[in-house]
This record gives C-alpha cells, sequence and structure tokens, in this order.
C-alpha cells in the first residue's frame, strides 16, 4: 500500500489566505508508514506553516501523538488544518510559506559591484532581460544562505563582504505563479572569476552604469538601480 503524502485538506487549505476559526477539532489522520524522521509541512488554524515532525514522546500518556516542530513547539493534531510531506512538497515550493502569507516568495538578490562595474546576467528563464544574481530562498534559510547559494550557482562567486541595502514586498509574478516577493537586496563584494551557467543564463558579464542605463533590465532590477543612484544620474 502506498504512503499517503498529503492529509485530504492539503488541497484546498495549502495555497489559499483561508484560515480556519472557531474550536471544532479536524481529523486530519496522521502520515502512516513513515520512519520518525521525516519531515513535514503543517499549517495550524491561525494560518501559519510549520515544519514539523510526528512526536512520539507522549504517545502513551493522556496527550498522544502529538506534532512537534522544526523550532521545538509541540502541536497538538486539533490545531493543524492540514499536512504534507516536505521532500515532495518541493524545497522552492516551500518558500512561499511565510506565516501567515502562503502566497508569498521570499526572494534575495545581489548589487555585485567592482571598480564600478556591477555583475550582469541575462537570465534564461522567468522575467525578460538584464538582472543582478537573484532567487528563491529554499525553506528554512535564511537571506544570508540563500544570498551565498545564489551566487555559488549563478557564478562560481564567493562573496567576500555583503550589505543589506533594499528589503520591500513587490507585487510580481514569477514563473511559479506566486504573486508577491519579499526581496532582501544585497550589494556585495565577490572573490574570483564569474562563470557562466547556461543552465540558469545566457550570458554573464560586468557592465558599467553608462553601459546598464541603455540595457534591457528586467523592471525591478532597473527601479533598484535608480533608487541606489547608480543609473539615475547617467545621461544617454
Amino acid at each position: 500500500m502506498p504512503l499517503v503524502e498529503a492529509s485530504p485538506r492539503w488541497p484546498n487549505f495549502a495555497t489559499t489566505e483561508y484560515f480556519v476559526s472557531g474550536g471544532f477539532p479536524f481529523q486530519e489522520g496522521w502520515p502512516i508508514g513513515y520512519p520518525r524522521e521525516e519531515e513535514f509541512i503543517i499549517r495550524l488554524r491561525d494560518g501559519s506553516f510549520h515544519r514539523a515532525r510526528v512526536d512520539f514522546t507522549t504517545q502513551y500518556r493522556d496527550e498522544g501523538l502529538r506534532w512537534r516542530t522544526s523550532r521545538g513547539q509541540l502541536v497538538d493534531k486539533s490545531i493543524v488544518v492540514c499536512w504534507h510531506r516536505a521532500s515532495t512538497v518541493g524545497p522552492r515550493a516551500t518558500s512561499c510559506f511565510d506565516g501567515r502569507h502562503p502566497i508569498r516568495h521570499h526572494s534575495v538578490g545581489a548589487m555585485i559591484e567592482a571598480d564600478g562595474a556591477f555583475l550582469l546576467i541575462n537570465r534564461r528563464k522567468g522575467t525578460p532581460g538584464y538582472a543582478g544574481i537573484a532567487g528563491h530562498q529554499e525553506y528554512g534559510e535564511t537571506p544570508d544562505e540563500a544570498l551565498i547559494r545564489e551566487i555559488g550557482e549563478e557564478s562560481g562567486l564567493q562573496i567576500c563582504h555583503a550589505e543589506l541595502v533594499i528589503q520591500e514586498d513587490v507585487e510580481e509574478t514569477c514563473r511559479r505563479g506566486i504573486p508577491r516577493h519579499l526581496w532582501s537586496v544585497y550589494w556585495c563584494r565577490v572573490q574570483g572569476a564569474p562563470q557562466l551557467n547556461q543552465d540558469e543564463a545566457r550570458a554573464i558579464g560586468w557592465y558599467m552604469p553608462t553601459e546598464i542605463v541603455a540595457m534591457p533590465l528586467e523592471p525591478v532590477w532597473r527601479t533598484w538601480f535608480e533608487r541606489m543612484q547608480i543609473i539615475n544620474t547617467v545621461k544617454l
């Protein structure tokens, strides 16, 4: 008999702004047949999402089985609206679970500068145009960790210095169909020579502001370059 990947309510309650109130206990059952260390994504009545495992320490007491979140919180099954096996939700899909905002992705971007030039890529997927290295945070990653990973994946470079310069909620739809993104954008210095990752981009290179102002940039990156006064004072 195949293992059940998700509880019955997951398709309805995991991807909407629907929140459950009231005292009626939900009976979403338990993931049967998995090892004890298996991780799941659970959603609570208050709308929040958590990474959790089934907790067996109270199995033979009055409390019975409960969930234990990755932060150590014990959660009774009566307030769990739905659950899904974490490994099959997909690591990037789960990055949209942001407390009460299940339809917002967290993303990071890098303004990588060296001697007045900025490193840009022409991405193969997503919004057309040149942009700084960027990407979604994986589930459980901090913005700093995501920044290191994305720069390594897309350019092979290592960060020497990074400073958060922009953090804002942007209304934009990514190729996964998520309409909102909380962006953390960093001003970075790096070491090494950039390497083109052909799976991610068509081109990668260093460009001066006088070149960038005339380039077809992704709209949000043009906004940020102008806000940081990198290109708004350059005349064509």
